[in-house]
């Protein structure tokens, strides 16, 4: 290893980690203290990605508070430091932490639900913008083919299940309201993308089965049959999906 190496690792180690940097005499003299220098950049390197976790998950914050949420913030740039070449994805590192270390609580669920509908929305927003498939793009289909029919989901369609009703909480912040964490209330919520800007549907049971069988790439006819629906449920639900903009195309091979 070069010296131009070793002076880069120790450089990222003295910015990026907590603990004091050794020898911190090898920055050589200038006119700002080496130990006043560098602590400028290990304070930046942190309140920057402290903002990108507010940034994401301001809802989370809120139902966490500003301080639990400021140690919470911490903690994971901490253990989880950005390893991409951009900060838009940095927020799956909070996701993915807490579903590591709260998820084992209510609470702790809660957020980390709520969390994972932010971060949805997050990877929505950056998803490719495609047209959505309308209603007599199928209808088009001779009904021999139906069954065969493949739905091609949208780019930018996220679902997020979950015990609680996480979009009403989400609702909530939204409206700068007190949140209260409600009762139990098992849903799925959707999200998708179009040139109006991001959209949230809450859907029933039977049409979380259905649509999850569809993305998994099953002919219609084969999802239909294992989504344990009645045929006055089977077009609710199509009708549900369709309206909220979940697919962009189908395919009849």
């Amino acid at each position: 290893m070069n010296r131009l190496s070793i002076d880069q690792r120790w450089m990222l180690a003295a910015i990026t980690t907590t603990r004091t940097p050794a020898r911190i005499g090898r920055l050589g003299r200038a006119a700002v203290p080496a130990a006043v220098g560098l602590g400028i950049y290990r304070h930046a390197y942190r309140a920057r990605l402290q903002e990108c976790l507010v940034d994401d998950f301001p809802a989370v914050a809120a139902l966490l508070g500003a301080e639990m949420f400021a140690e919470l913030a911490d903690t994971v740039i901490t253990e989880c430091p950005p390893v991409d070449s951009t900060l838009n994805r940095y927020g799956k590192r909070l996701v993915t932490w807490l579903g590591s270390h709260l998820a084992t609580t209510s609470h702790g669920r809660i957020a980390y639900d709520l969390a994972r509908l932010e971060w949805a929305l997050v990877e929505a927003l950056h998803a490719p913008l495609t047209a959505h498939l309308a209603p007599a793009a199928l209808a088009a289909v001779p009904s021999r083919r139906w069954a065969k029919v493949r739905l091609v989901p949208v780019p930018s369609l996220r679902r997020i299940r979950s015990r609680w009703p996480i979009d009403s909480i989400f609702r909530q912040h939204l409206r700068h309201e007190l949140m209260v964490v409600p009762a139990p209330d098992p849903g799925t919520v959707l999200i998708v993308r179009d040139t109006q800007g991001l959209h949230r549907r809450t859907i029933t049971p039977g049409a979380a089965r259905l649509l999850l069988r569809l993305v998994r790439g099953e002919p219609l006819g084969q999802a239909i049959d294992g989504c344990g629906l009645d045929a006055t449920e089977i077009q609710l639900a199509c009708a549900n999906l369709f309206t909220a903009g979940c697919f962009a195309g189908l395919e009849t091979t």
